[in-house]
């Protein structure tokens, strides 16, 4: 595993990198800069040491053995022991086997947000977040402590340790000496005021390795305690619901959606199928009626009648009358009438005009009488009597 390591002592400080591997188990921090640090990333695992203040070391015993139960009794075991209240923190947990207490590193959650966005502003992915004192050598029956001019690091074991500032450390490293001590205590720093701090204590005091060596055995074993575990912002809050209840319910709004568009296909079809018989209904008399017309498509008819009717009347909305009723009703009349010939059709100011040819007048009258029993008022415009026929032309309307 090849590890890129940035420490940030704060949000605007100068970023500081090592870099180690199988193959190269330790390595100097150094200054460095984001460009330097976005090229670098590459082949890497990012790992973002952050200071020690804003994380919380703790160690507690929960008896459940399923990870998901522990996970939820943690914030309540420890949380007699934190300054925030638990619905702000995030916890990362790491138990070794079933029997062995629980390691956890607590963070305020909107804190640990803040620094991936520190470094995704640098084109900088993290893949692991951890407290800056893991960078600390662990000792074997030892701790390891660095004192800088304001702060002290103590790390006392894998995943144990705190810091604090160099004010009171005389109050805390005797309590925590008091506690479980030592063999040594590894010292790299100012280590004269650990002297000063352990007077009259009965442990020994070593010189430690100094902060700047980082190596892959004191880190890569704290990996498992990484901060982003189980880390969320919200935008997949969804994805920690069960939604097994609802997948009954799903499989069944599926089904009748399917349901719901084959009826609405279905009745689409249908309603497709009754129009194009109407239409066919109303060509076949229209053609019955005027079988020498020179217009056949009855939507054709209608357009060239309705045009010409707006012509004649100038209104825009007498397009919007209709003669196909008229003619539906007067089609069967002319039927009963085979000797009486429809030579021309027109629909002029709401009225259909037909010019006809009969044997004799009296056709016309019956035709007349017809009719009327067909609830259409028919009126003769015009007339001209020849030996052998009458040519007339006939107003038709439907009688009010």
């Amino acid at each position: 595993m090849q590890l890129l390591i940035i420490k940030l002592t704060s949000p605007d400080a100068t970023p500081v990198s090592a870099s180690i591997s199988n193959k190269t188990p330790e390595s100097q921090f150094n200054e460095t800069n984001w460009d330097t640090l976005r090229q670098q990333q590459r082949g890497h695992k990012v790992v973002l040491l952050i200071p020690d203040s804003d994380v919380s070391l703790a160690e507690t015993h929960i008896p459940s053995k399923n990870k998901k139960q522990m996970l939820q009794a943690l914030p309540f075991a420890l949380e007699e022991s934190l300054a925030e209240d638990v619905d702000k923190l995030h916890f990362s947990a790491y138990r070794e086997t079933e029997e062995s207490p629980v390691k956890a590193a607590i963070i305020n959650h909107d804190r640990l947000g803040f620094w991936i966005d520190l470094l995704k502003s640098h084109d900088i992915n993290t893949h692991y977040v951890l407290p800056a004192l893991f960078a600390l050598p662990t000792v074997e029956q030892g701790w390891s402590i660095h004192i800088s001019d304001e702060d002290a690091q103590i790390r006392q074991s894998t995943f144990s340790g705190f810091a604090c500032p160099i004010d009171v450390l005389d109050y805390l490293l005797p309590s925590e000496l008091e506690t479980h001590a030592p063999e040594a205590l590894y010292v790299s720093g100012d280590s004269l005021r650990v002297t000063r701090s352990l007077q009259g204590q009965d442990v020994e005091i070593r010189a430690g390795n100094a902060p700047s060596l980082v190596q892959l055995e004191d880190l890569l074993p704290t990996l498992p305690l990484n901060l982003l575990n189980n880390y969320s912002r919200g935008e997949s809050a969804l994805t920690g619901i069960n939604w097994s209840p609802w997948k009954p319910v799903a499989a069944i709004s599926g089904l009748l959606l399917v349901t719901w568009l084959t009826i609405f296909i279905w009745q689409n079809q249908h309603a497709e199928t009754k129009l194009n018989q109407l239409e066919s209904e109303i060509s076949k008399v229209y053609r019955d009626t005027v079988p020498n017309g020179t217009l056949n498509d009855p939507d054709t008819q209608l357009a060239s009648m309705t045009s010409l009717l707006a012509q004649l009347q100038g209104s825009s909305t007498a397009a919007s009358v209709s003669p196909l009723p008229t003619i539906a009703k007067v089609a069967p009349v002319l039927k009963q009438f085979s000797k009486m010939t429809v030579k021309e059709l027109a629909f002029k100011r709401n009225t259909l005009q037909v010019r006809v040819e009969a044997p004799n007048l009296g056709m016309l009258d019956q035709f007349q009488k017809a009719a009327e029993k067909s609830q259409l008022s028919v009126n003769i415009s015009s007339s001209k009597t020849t030996a052998n026929n009458v040519a007339s032309t006939l107003i038709i309307k439907e009688a009010i």
